[in-house]
């Protein structure tokens, strides 16, 4: 790749010497010769850093999926491991082969990815976020509420709901540990939440409703349902992915994808524990 560079810089300037400085015209055939040599050394150029790209992307997904395993193998619990049954070769449609039954199986796995990611994303139903904001709110309220006895019984005026901060802890001139003084404040967000606990829950429903797309929304058990579901085609996907892959081995050379489940890839039982995602 670098002697083809450095033929199209030698090419470059030697268009500059014809046409700036012996002031040939585009026509000349001289010109014309070294405008096509150098057309012809960039498409070679461009092809090698296309195929440098594609074998770089190759070693990274390589490298993802070499990484993924290595966390994934020392996780399992000892002699947790178990295997899948034999996968059978994936059924070709006529005149498909391995390689393409490859990418039309990795253009599902995208499609249940997004159908998994559709299904955690789907938004709770106005009901049960209702049923969330009045619970909070009432906590506040309770936290709220001041304390009468020290009027009723220390003839003291009443004491607001305080922030209590976590301690802190500092040291001294000497660096012994010591703990530093926090002020309480009044818990004006609780105060209010006892005063006006009602209105404030029908504020939280108002906005609720407002904001709700209940046509959209799964409760609990639909959206685990959802989730294990498609979470269960992805990997018997994958497993045909990996078939795939080993099938179309003898005549193609295809990279596995950097994502791809470690239960495919290595053979082991849907029962065995997903892998974490990163991050």
């Amino acid at each position: 790749m670098r002697e083809n560079y450095d033929q199209c810089q030698a090419v470059e300037i030697h268009l500059d010497s014809l046409t700036r400085r012996a002031n040939y015209a585009d026509s000349h055939p001289l010109v014309r010769a070294e405008r096509e040599s150098l057309e012809r050394f960039k498409a070679d150029m461009k092809k090698l850093s296309s195929a440098a790209q594609a074998r770089h992307d190759c070693v990274a997904a390589a490298r993802w999926l070499v990484h993924a395993l290595e966390k994934y193998i020392p996780s399992l619990p000892p002699g947790s491991i178990a295997l899948a049954p034999p996968q059978a070769s994936p059924e070709l449609a006529k005149g498909e082969t391995p390689a393409q039954a490859v990418e039309s199986l990795r253009a599902r796995i995208e499609s249940l990815r997004e159908e998994l990611q559709s299904a955690i994303d789907a938004p709770i139903h106005s009901s049960e976020a209702k049923k969330i904001a009045r619970a909070r709110v009432e906590q506040l309220a309770e936290m709220g509420r001041p304390n009468v006895l020290v009027t009723l019984e220390a003839r003291r005026p009443p004491k607001f709901a305080e922030n209590r901060p976590a301690p802190r802890v500092g040291h001294d001139s000497v660096g012994n540990p010591v703990s530093l003084t926090v002020d309480d404040s009044a818990d004006a967000l609780a105060t209010m939440a006892w005063l006006f606990k009602d209105q404030m829950i029908t504020a939280f429903e108002r906005e609720i409703e407002a904001a709700a797309d209940d046509e959209s929304a799964l409760s609990g058990e639909e959206r685990a349902s959802r989730i294990a579901t498609a979470k269960a085609k992805m990997l018997k996907t994958e497993r045909s992915e990996e078939a795939a892959i080993e099938l179309a081995a003898s005549s193609n050379r295809i990279v596995r994808r950097a994502a791809a489940d470690p239960r495919a890839v290595l053979g082991l039982a849907d029962s065995m524990p997903e892998p974490k995602s990163e991050g």
